[in-house]
């Protein structure tokens, strides 16, 4: 392939090596949010792929360009997420040595999942920035072939193909949505779509934490972010030249936008998808494509998601959603009242998830009780309040 180009038949070349080892994603309607968007709404679903993640595509096809000498040599890369594991799954496939550059804090299911496949995982570097100049130096020194996660053309043809498929499965679609991180993923898409269809508007997301956030110095000032797969701090070089060819606009996604969306894939399309995978479904919500466009197609671009940060994006939702809620009431430290608290609450169908009692902060013979609550919605925590207040207990506001 070309040093220095990306074209539509080098995407096609992609497509044609690569299928025999990827099938499609699927591609769907959905119901819920074309009733609610009043608009003929799809989904593109990468995060089905064997990865979890679109990055598998581009991994597998800088592989298949590599001479039979570089394959036995070996590749390096740097990552903590989804590059790493589409490089290493593929690698492992057709035999090629892998060696994956990680920072020290990555979670131990990162880590195990890359070695899973035959990977050397080094873990090296505070922060992802230190991780990626030692691959870089070590690719070097030990004649491997370093793999960049997206400013690539070879990554990015095999990511354009995603772009072709689209098209296929929908070919009347007039508008795509393409979550962003460095931009390999775009570039390939637009530069695909773009030769077939001028017509069709390409919008690209990235996250605003991203965007503004200074590059972290040490662990301890690098926050965790829900849209970690997009969490990159400047485009690449050459996708940033592609982008601004064959993009028609670039916005901006907040954490909270991500997190209501995480939520609302889980809820409504009964689909597990990691932040930066949502990262589309916000722009759609929030009206940005142009009135003209009434069958936009969502990419979504990863699955890949932490059980435990998942289940603090659900728990937010809930309390988001007046759905949990907490209040603290100090009675008579007297046996009985802690059934008779429950008996109301429980009368009046709320459910009790948690009771702290707290005996030292308050006056002698009383005793503190914080309840957090699982209700149906603001109303009925509303009715809930009501009723403790009725039998004469007084209860901060319900939060």
């Amino acid at each position: 392939m070309s040093k220095k180009q990306l074209s539509l038949e080098i995407i096609q070349r992609a497509h044609e090596l690569i299928a025999p080892l990827i099938a499609p994603s699927p591609l769907t309607h959905s119901s819920f949010f074309t009733d609610t968007q009043k608009m003929n709404i799809h989904f593109k679903w990468d995060n089905r792929l064997r990865s979890g993640s679109f990055k598998e595509r581009g991994a597998l096809h800088f592989l298949l360009q590599l001479s039979e000498e570089q394959r036995k040599r070996g590749v390096c890369a740097a990552s903590a997420g989804n590059h790493a594991y589409g490089l290493s799954m593929n690698a492992a496939r057709l035999g090629v040595p892998c060696t994956i550059v990680m920072p020290r804090f990555s979670p131990l299911i990162k880590v195990e999942s890359n070695e899973s496949t035959g990977a050397t995982v080094l873990l090296e570097g505070d922060v992802f920035q230190d991780s990626l100049a030692y691959a870089q130096e070590y690719a070097e020194i030990n004649d491997l072939e370093f793999v960049h996660a997206y400013d690539d053309y070879n990554i990015m043809a095999g990511q354009g193909t995603c772009g072709l498929e689209i098209l296929d499965q929908c070919p009347n679609c007039d508008a795509v949505i393409v979550p962003v991180g460095g931009g390999g993923l775009i570039s390939g898409v637009a530069t695909a779509i773009k030769a077939l269809r001028p017509d069709v508007y390409v919008i690209g997301v990235q996250s605003e934490w991203a965007v503004k956030r200074e590059r972290p110095k040490t662990p301890f000032t690098s926050r965790v972010t829900l849209a970690d797969g997009i969490a990159v701090k400047q485009l690449g070089k050459k996708t940033s030249k592609i982008i601004k060819e064959t993009v028609d606009k670039m916005v901006t996604v907040t954490e909270g936008e991500i997190s209501e969306a995480i939520i609302h894939f889980l809820e409504r399309e009964k689909a597990v998808v990691e932040g930066g995978g949502a990262a589309g479904l916000p722009v759609l919500l929030r009206g940005e494509l142009p009135k003209k466009c009434k069958t936009p197609v969502v990419l979504v671009s990863g699955g890949n998601i932490d059980i435990e940060l998942i289940s603090t994006v659900i728990r937010r939702g809930l309390i988001k959603r007046g759905r949990w809620v907490k209040f603290t009431t100090s009675v008579v430290d007297r046996p009985g009242l802690l059934e008779h608290l429950a008996s109301v609450i429980a009368h009046n169908g709320a459910n009790i998830l948690d009771v702290h009692h707290e005996r030292f902060s308050v006056e002698p013979g009383l005793v503190q009780m914080t309840f957090s609550l699982e209700v149906r919605n603001q109303e009925h925590a509303g009715r809930v309040e009501k009723a403790l207040k009725a039998c004469g207990i007084k209860v901060s506001p319900f939060e």
